[in-house]
C-alpha cells in the first residue's frame, strides 16, 4: 500500500557468525530491526529505512543491483539527511517495475547488507534481441561476441537457438 509508509530502524554493529558476509569486507554491519543483515522480502509499497542512530554515522546506506555495489539503483529511492544524525533515512517506494533482486548497501564499506527480493518486482535479465554494434549475432559456430555489464554474468544471459533455449 502506496499510502503507508513501513519503518525499518537501522543501526550498524560488530559483524556476528549471524552476519551473510561474516568475515568478508567490513567488520562491521547493518542491524535491521535488531537482525544482523537480513535478506528481506519487500512487496509493492513505501519503506523507510531510518538511519537517525548514532551507530550509522559514516554508513549512509543504498540500493544496488548487485552485492559488489557496480550500479545503483535510485529510481523510488529518496535519502534524507545524513546517516547517523536526527531524521537522517533512505526511503524506497517497490511497485511492478522495480527490479529483483536488489542488495542495500554502505556508500563507502564492502559487505554490510543483504539482498532484497520483490515477488512482484521486474526480474533484472538482459534481453538481446536484435544485431549489435559488434555484427550479427546469428549463425552456426559465428564466433561473434557482444559485451554485457560489468555486474552480469553467464546466468543472466538465455541463448535462443531455432527458438529453443540453451543452457550455459
Amino acid at each position: 500500500d502506496s499510502t503507508v509508509t513501513k519503518t525499518l530502524t537501522v543501526t550498524v554493529a560488530s559483524k556476528t557468525s549471524e552476519h551473510n558476509e561474516f568475515g568478508s569486507g567490513s567488520s562491521n554491519g547493518y542491524v535491521i530491526d535488531g537482525d544482523q543483515s537480513p535478506q528481506i522480502t519487500l512487496s509493492k509499497g513505501v519503506y523507510k529505512f531510518d538511519q537517525a542512530d548514532g551507530s550509522n554515522a559514516s554508513h549512509p546506506l543504498k540500493f544496488y543491483y548487485d552485492r559488489d555495489k557496480n550500479r545503483e539503483m535510485s529510481t523510488g529511492v529518496v535519502v534524507t539527511g545524513t546517516a547517523g544524525s536526527a531524521g537522517a533515512n533512505t526511503t524506497i517506494t517497490i511497485d511492478d517495475n522495480t527490479p529483483t533482486p536488489l542488495y542495500y548497501q554502505c556508500t563507502a564499506h564492502s559487505y554490510m547488507g543483504h539482498q532484497i527480493d520483490i515477488p512482484t518486482g521486474q526480474q533484472a535479465r538482459l534481453n538481446i534481441t536484435s544485431a549489435t554494434a559488434t555484427g550479427d549475432l546469428s549463425g552456426a559456430n559465428s564466433g561473434k561476441s557482444f559485451t554485457i555489464l560489468a555486474d552480469r554474468n553467464v546466468n543472466d544471459i538465455l541463448v535462443f537457438v531455432n527458438g529453443i533455449c540453451m543452457v550455459p
